[in-house]
């Protein structure tokens, strides 16, 4: 009996793990210089495998419009506003592969690098 116990407790912390998505993914996205009006798309593509992931803002990023725009397909993502410490839960296509995108003005003369954590997916690189 104690041997199951302490099984079921060993398994626990994983099948949790994974009903919860998995781990944080950090996009990084580098928005070149004298940007503003388009938006900047990250280099790794993203993907849920349960229909909905939670976006919110990291290391650099402020108030910012956020797009998802799909990999395969030709039709304009519809972005929504993200606020640091306010995630917005997304409803995505199940299978479907997205690259995150944040439109940001960069007066700066080089790449300025901001990211933005995902949870509730897994990423690849393009």
């Amino acid at each position: 009996m104690m041997k199951r116990i302490a099984a079921l407790l060993t398994l626990l912390p994983a099948l949790l793990f994974a009903a919860c998505g998995g781990k944080d993914i950090a996009l990084t996205i580098y928005v070149p210089p004298g940007s503003g009006e388009e938006f900047a798309y990250s280099h790794e593509e993203i993907s849920s495998d349960g229909g909905s992931i939670t976006l919110s803002c990291g290391e650099g990023l402020g108030d910012t419009e956020v797009a998802l725009l799909p990999v395969d397909d030709t039709r304009p993502p519809e972005p929504f506003y993200l606020t640091p410490g306010m995630p917005v839960t997304v409803e995505v296509e199940k299978g479907k592969w997205y690259k995150v995108g944040v439109r940001m003005e960069n007066t700066g003369d080089k790449d300025a690098s901001v990211s933005v954590q995902v949870q509730g997916a897994v990423a690849r690189i393009e």
